[in-house]
């Protein structure tokens, strides 16, 4: 099947009068309309296809972490313009993102000042707490996001990490000072490996299509300051994925690693 589009540009060109004086808009009412139409024609040929997208999706991060725990007010709306497909009146209510990717910070956020992160929304909290046990209370803003997405039929979850969690990193912060090499301790990518298949087969369980884990973030940048981050070597990111595959399949979980 063909559609054919036809659009109409009006295109326009002005004189612009310039002086030493403040700017004069030029009296032009006894001059000729110079503006004119330009007709194309785009053949769209909906029968071919050139690629096949998994999904249309976007990030928690930052804002909705905040968003979602203090903007009460707002909030029901912002995540309706998020998540929604719903066509009223020949408008959309949303653009229906068919994937939301969930960042698992570091627990910076539970630092403080602390962390070393000046800026308190590039803070971002964890379930993982001093004592090694998970607390599910954690994330408020984000968990409110995530429980939309499910309301509007998000097909997708992706949880990513930006960092491991402070309490596994060799600096015991959320960004790291080695350079492109992991912020995590040696003896601990099966902790860190177990604590992502955790929080997915958590929210497996409570009934959210979480498909994808995404342990790694930008590895060749070197997270020195500003936000959570760390590098990561080819050889590093490897051996942690390696370590997750195996977690998933013990966890008894169908999620694919991106």
């Amino acid at each position: 099947m063909k559609l054919k589009y036809i659009f109409t540009l009006p295109l326009f060109f002005s004189t612009v009068a310039c002086s030493d004086d403040s700017p004069q808009t030029p009296d032009t009412s006894g001059q000729p309309d110079n503006s004119i139409n330009v007709e194309k024609t785009v053949t769209i040929d909906a029968g071919q296809s050139f690629q096949t997208l998994t999904g249309f999706g976007a990030s928690d991060c930052w804002a909705p972490a905040f968003v979602g725990k203090s903007w009460i007010t707002n909030r029901d709306k912002i995540s309706e313009l998020l998540f929604s497909s719903e066509i009223q009146s020949g408008q959309p209510k949303g653009i229906g993102l068919s994937m939301w990717r969930m960042n698992l910070g570091g627990g910076s956020a539970e630092q403080g000042e602390a962390s070393g992160i000046e800026d308190k929304s590039r803070r971002a909290e964890s379930y993982l707490t001093d004592d090694l046990t998970l607390d599910w209370t954690r994330c408020k803003g984000q968990r409110y996001f995530l429980q939309r997405a499910k309301e509007f039929g998000c097909q997708s979850i992706v949880l990513f990490s930006n960092t491991p969690p402070v309490q596994y990193t060799s600096n015991g912060k959320g960004f790291s000072n080695s350079g492109g090499i992991s912020n995590l301790k040696d003896e601990r990518y099966t902790d860190f490996a177990r604590y992502m298949s955790d929080v997915a087969k958590y929210y497996v369980n409570e009934g959210y299509p979480v498909t994808h884990i995404s342990p790694v973030n930008e590895p060749q940048y070197k997270w020195d300051s500003g936000q959570e981050g760390s590098g990561w070597t080819n050889d590093e990111v490897a051996r942690l994925i390696r370590e997750l595959d195996t977690a998933i399949t013990s966890a008894g979980l169908s999620i694919d690693i991106l």
